[in-house]
């Protein structure tokens, strides 16, 4: 049968990409570098970002399948390349690819990422560096991606890129005093004991295909389809 709460969880894909944006654009930063001006969040993606995104879309696509095989029908999931196009047709200037369906978005024209500002000095005036307690990171991670990344582990799908931000994104925030993710083995594992309080299934015992399937399909709510 369908089942709209996964569904419409999977298919949240800014709170997947917000994140992805904010790793692209200080996944090198030095820690000291000041900025002059605060960068634009979606028109500054670039290429990277752009593939580092849709490698989690593909990661996305991967879990849906694994879900459908198990006899879940889940029509508001695609790729995110597909997905953009839909919900903001004919706000893109350029649709060629995934980049410059984000930069070139009417929609996100003029939008800044969150910085902290420095005291200005006579020399330099106002400058800014990367805030990393945003909503960006704080929040659609443990209420979005990490939905994502633990649905995964219940239907056994690895997910290296989406590991990767949300690794990134735990050492850079409060999250690091209660990681999400954690390297054992060689893996990249789910702390169970660090779910409490977010949207991971496993934070309401939800351990298994069956019981996803048993306790997320009782609820519908509303989903956009992607046919």
């Amino acid at each position: 049968g369908s089942f709209p709460i996964v569904d419409v969880s999977l298919q949240s894909m800014t709170s997947m990409w917000n994140p992805v944006i904010v790793y692209g654009a200080f996944k090198d930063w030095d820690g000291k570098m000041a900025f002059e001006e605060r960068p634009l969040f979606y028109e500054g993606v670039n290429s990277w970002t752009a593939e580092k995104i849709s490698k989690c879309s593909d990661e996305l696509m991967k879990i849906k399948k694994a879900l459908e095989k198990r006899g879940m029908k889940i029509d508001g999931v695609c790729h995110v390349k597909d997905w953009v196009k839909k919900a903001y047709a004919g706000q893109i200037k350029d649709t060629s690819t995934l980049q410059s369906c984000i930069a070139t978005n009417r929609s996100y024209e003029g939008i800044e990422h969150e910085m902290e500002v420095l005291k200005p000095s006579i020399k330099e005036g106002t400058r800014y560096v990367p805030d990393f307690q945003v909503r960006a990171l704080t929040q659609d991670i443990p209420y979005g991606m990490l939905f994502n990344r633990a649905v995964a582990e219940l239907v056994g799908v690895e997910t290296p890129n989406t590991d990767e931000v949300i690794m990134w994104a735990q050492a850079k925030t409060e999250m690091k005093k209660n990681a999400y993710l954690v390297e054992k083995n060689g893996k990249t594992v789910l702390q169970m004991h660090a779910l409490k309080g977010t949207r991971a299934p496993q934070a309401y015992g939800v351990t298994t295909v069956e019981k996803l399937m048993e306790v997320y399909g009782r609820t519908a709510t509303g989903g956009v389809t992607c046919g």
